[in-house]
Parts: structure tokens; sequence; C-alpha cells
């Protein structure tokens, strides 16, 4: 389940953070379309959900994982977009829990913010 893949991904950075790993890349099979109904489907639906469906659901398993590894609630969670908005362009989202920092769908256009967030903290942040 999707809940399943959050929580091992969790894990996984929550290990690797330990081991003093800061930089961690996530790729998740996102819970929409016919994995919104059954997460092990494999026949595609004949009408895909839209850009913003799939980052909206990107942000909520950023922000799943995010509370997770830095221990605490999602509602303490700070968020900024990345991009313009609107629905011209890229969406991409920031998410920051304490010293962790989420950056859901990253995208060339917003390299300059995600290396000044990894900088940020004197390069002691954890970057996901």
């Amino acid at each position: 389940t999707s809940d399943e893949m959050v929580e091992q991904a969790s894990a996984v950075v929550r290990a690797a953070v330990e081991d003093g790993k800061r930089r961690h890349r996530l790729d998740f099979i996102l819970p929409i379309n016919e994995k919104k109904y059954d997460f092990l489907a494999i026949e595609s639906m004949d009408y895909p959900c839209s850009l913003s469906e799939e980052f909206e659901t990107a942000v909520r398993l950023g922000k799943q994982v995010l509370s997770n590894v830095a221990g605490s609630s999602e509602t303490d969670i700070t968020e900024r977009r990345l991009d313009e908005g609107g629905v011209e362009g890229d969406p991409s989202m920031l998410l920051r829990l304490g010293m962790v920092s989420v950056i859901a769908f990253p995208f060339a256009d917003n390299l300059d913010a995600i290396r000044r967030e990894a900088e940020m903290d004197g390069g002691k942040r954890t970057i996901i």
C-alpha cells in the first residue's frame, strides 16, 4: 500500500541520516489513477489524472515522510511554492520541518532554490 511505501521510505531515510547522510532521493509510485483504487494495479485508466492531482499527491506523501523523519506533526510543516503557481509550468513545493526539508516535484528550474536550501544551517540540513 502507499502507507507501507511511505513507512519504508521514511525508515530508510532515518537510517541514512543516522549514518551521517544528508542528501536523499525518493521516487514514489503515486497512488493516483488506477493505483488510487488498487495500489498494485497494472492496467492503466482511460482518463488519467491531471498534473495538479499528481503534484498534490506528491506533496501529501512528502509531508508524511517529512513528519516521520523529523519526528514531529505534519501541522508543524511550513510550505513554500518554488514555482510561480497557476496552471502554467511545472509545480514544485518546498516543505520544511526542523532540520529536514523535502522538495516535492523538483525541476531544473528550481535548482538554485534547492541549492540555497541545501546550504542552509551550514549544510547540516537534511534534504529529501
